[in-house]
């Protein structure tokens, strides 16, 4: 089965959807609104998504505000959250090394930063 997660919006909502490349359906996987889903990726197994939730709208051109990281498995159940706390945290992806590797912002610095996925 050939998936794509996609940032989906409507308006200033954004959620996320799975595709189906083969077929064309796609589903919601989490509903749109706040706060907002953002920067999707699959873990590399495959039965997760990790993405940012941020209460603002979303603007590739500059770090969100705030937002902490979360993780949904394939059918939309066991949101779990990964990351909390008062900076923004965004754009997470799965390394090699079994860590998840994130944009963070804090204080006017952008910084990469990681750690041990708990996903199973």
């Amino acid at each position: 089965e050939d998936l794509l997660v996609c940032q989906v919006a409507r308006g200033s909502a954004w959620g996320l959807a799975v595709l189906d490349t083969a077929t064309g359906a796609s589903r919601d996987l989490l509903p749109r609104g706040s706060p907002a889903a953002i920067t999707p990726a699959w873990s590399p197994d495959g039965k997760w998504i990790v993405y940012a939730e941020t209460t603002e709208s979303f603007d590739a051109t500059r770090p969100p505000a705030n937002g902490d990281l979360w993780a949904v498995s394939l059918d939309g159940t066991n949101r779990t959250q990964l990351t909390k706390g008062t900076a923004a945290e965004w754009n997470p992806r799965f390394g090699p090394d079994g860590r998840i590797y994130y944009c963070r912002a804090e204080a006017g610095a952008v910084e990469i930063w990681s750690f041990v996925s708990p996903l199973r």
